[in-house]
């Protein structure tokens, strides 16, 4: 590699070990470096522990090397392809030494990578994280009438110095958009940026947020795309497997279950109900303050068995609707939690019929021409005789009062998804009549939907508002489903 020196003129770290290292010893380091992964996977070396830690141990420190040597090297298609064996070895038997994984590697590589880069007009390799940062900061909210005072005057701006600074506005706004004339040092300071946040990772032990530098030309490339994010994603960058899902290195203390719900109230996850092995329904609530790492179980709550039901946070509320209960009993009732589920109140019981396999979500709507506010919606479920219902319910007071929305279009069903995108409904799957999986997904735009006009409604006028329009896609890459889950990811 070319000489490397700090901005004060001494050795940077990568010279420093590069003195030592000829080319022939660089083959060598590669050469153990590949035997030590193939020693992680062997089936000799599964049934030896001792061998395997000592062959995870030389890897990583072989791995090191490399990367402190030749930082900005490519990495070979054969070491991406060991990287994710060796990630996969590592998830059903994790090492046994401290609390190094192969995310840490990579964020490691990731930081010593994008830590230096060339002097624009020396061409030295320098340490970008000294850069002397200073910008002008503006909200994205922030509007050019916004910038200007009643008496002309122009108001002042944040000022950013430092990367700390550029990294907690970017933890705050979640996006950061470097403007300025061309040689301004944008590109340089955007590849600070990342090696601070990965530095700051490994430091705080949170490596599930890493920025990427991305440039407006290149986004611009997929301008027809429906994600043009992901589309750019797609075609540059290859993450291993194991940076996107790491086994909890203790197993769950609570049973074995499906249909349960795990919903995050402030800090905590909470896990309600579900179906045990042999087909017995759970009535036990679980928490945990560790993004799942481990569980505590709370006293038991007074609400029946259940599984197939929802759960909501609404106003940092916990509410909990229906479900299927022991003999195939369903239920018709909500509860509310104000403390993450250690104790819970019966809500009064809800006009809607008793269901499972339902959909329950907050939106804002408004309800009939009144003013747009939050809703607790339940969408379409399993009924009474295992009939699929189709049916909308609104409670804008938390659950206490339900108003009944005029139909949707779509088939009557169970076992869907309803989530919202980017302000809208979607509708996606499910079991219709005669156990038919649907193969179907509806959007609704809108925020004005009718209800069902009842006896104790009737001196509410009928409202004029432009109401609620709905879209159905039908040819859809994926097969005929129930039971999925659909999330909003960078949405």
């Amino acid at each position: 590699p070319p000489e490397q020196t700090s901005p004060d003129g001494a050795p940077g770290e990568r010279a420093r070990v590069a003195e030592h290292m000829t080319k022939p010893g660089l083959q060598l380091v590669w050469a153990l470096f590949d035997c030590a992964i193939d020693m992680v996977g062997s089936p000799h070396t599964r049934l030896q522990p001792e061998r395997k830690r000592l062959a995870l141990f030389a890897a990583i420190a072989f791995g090191h090397l490399l990367t402190a040597v030749n930082g900005k090297a490519t990495e070979p298609k054969w070491a991406a392809d060991r990287r994710r064996r060796f990630g996969a070895v590592s998830q059903t038997d994790p090492p046994a030494f401290g609390a190094l994984t192969v995310t840490d590697l990579y964020l490691e590589h990731v930081g010593v990578q994008q830590a230096w880069a060339p002097n624009p007009v020396t061409g030295e390799i320098y340490y970008v994280l000294e850069d002397v940062v200073s910008l002008k900061a503006c909200s994205n909210a922030c509007t050019d009438d916004e910038k200007v005072g009643t008496n002309g005057e122009v108001q002042p701006q944040t000022i950013i110095s430092g990367f700390e600074d550029m990294a907690a506005q970017l933890e705050e706004h979640h996006r950061l958009l470097l403007v300025g004339a061309p040689g301004s040092g944008k590109s340089i300071m955007a590849q600070g940026l990342i090696a601070f946040a990965a530095q700051a990772a490994l430091c705080t032990g949170a490596p599930h947020r890493l920025p990427i530098q991305i440039s407006c030309a290149d986004l611009a490339c997929h301008a027809g795309a429906a994600d043009p994010l992901q589309e750019l994603m797609l075609g540059r960058w290859s993450f291993p497997d194991d940076l996107c899902w790491e086994t909890m290195p203790e197993p769950a203390p609570w049973t074995a279950r499906s249909g349960h719900q795990v919903v995050g109230v402030g800090e905590h996850l909470v896990l309600t109900g579900g179906l045990t092995d042999k087909g017995l329904p759970l009535q036990d609530v679980w928490r945990s303050n560790d993004d799942g790492m481990t569980w505590e179980e709370l006293p038991r709550p007074p609400w029946p068995a259940r599984s197939g039901h929802q759960a909501v946070v609404l106003d940092g509320r916990l509410i909990l609707l229906g479900g299927v209960g022991t003999d195939d009993r369903r239920h018709r009732d909500a509860w509310e939690s104000t403390d993450a589920g250690q104790s819970w109140m019966e809500l009064p019981c809800p006009r809607w019929p008793a269901r499972c396999g339902h959909q329950a979500l907050v939106m804002r709507l408004s309800r009939n021409g009144a003013p747009i506010r939050d809703h607790l919606v339940v969408l379409g479920g399993n009924g009474v005789g295992n009939k699929p219902l189709r049916d909308a319910w609104t409670s804008d007071n938390g659950g206490v009062n339900w108003h009944e929305f005029e139909p949707p279009p779509w088939a009557a069903r169970y076992g869907h998804c309803a989530l919202l995108f980017q302000g809208r409904l979607l509708v996606i799957g499910g079991v219709g009549d005669g156990h038919r999986r649907l193969h179907d997904v509806w959007l609704m735009s809108g925020v004005h939907w009718r209800c069902v006009q009842m006896p104790d409604d009737s001196k509410i006028a009928p409202s004029q508002t432009e109401q609620v329009s709905w879209k159905q896609y039908l040819e859809l890459p994926w097969s005929a489903r129930d039971g999925h889950q659909v999330v909003v990811h960078r949405g």
